[in-house]
């Protein structure tokens, strides 16, 4: 338990375990197994898409989770895992060191946005205003506004299993 708590603490996420207790007859010796452990899913909240208004989970780029939906973050374009960009629900070409995006990440932004996104009608958002500077440190939820294209923090009301 103490183990399971700090992975807990680590991800800084509730855990979903499953997990198996045999009882040994000769001793009575009762030793618990895990089976199974992961970061506690949410489904009482969809992801949210209007014309003007995308609401979804944030994922940066060097993250292993990526799902249908998700908005991506990354500071440069010309990562080799494309098929991220491909279920992104949207894509946020942003830094905290405006600097990082440089000319040839943008053109090449708008060859991916082309050629991978248009087909899913994925909007690319290319230094986006952002509401709150710490957005993608403290939120895992965002709001993008699509017609000014600005991204706010999001709180939905969550319902875990």
């Amino acid at each position: 338990m103490h183990n399971l708590e700090s992975l807990r603490n680590d991800i800084n996420r509730h855990l979903d375990c499953e997990f198996a207790i045999k009882q040994y007859a000769e001793d009575d010796r009762i030793v618990p197994f895990l089976v199974q452990c992961r970061p506690q899913t949410i489904t009482g909240t969809e992801y949210k898409r209007t014309k003007d208004e995308i609401i979804g989970r944030l994922r940066k780029d060097d993250s292993d989770i990526i799902r249908k939906g998700d908005i991506l973050l990354t500071d440069n374009i010309l990562q080799k895992h494309l098929y991220k960009y491909d279920i992104s629900e949207a894509i946020i070409l942003w830094s905290k060191d405006q600097e990082k995006i440089t000319d040839l990440s943008i053109s090449h932004a708008e060859i991916i946005l082309r050629e991978i996104l248009a087909k899913n009608n994925t909007p690319l958002l290319i230094k986006p205003e952002i509401e709150h500077p710490d957005i993608f440190e403290c939120s895992d939820w965002a709001r993008i506004d699509l017609k000014n294209n600005k991204v706010f923090p999001h709180n939905p009301k969550e319902k875990t299993r």
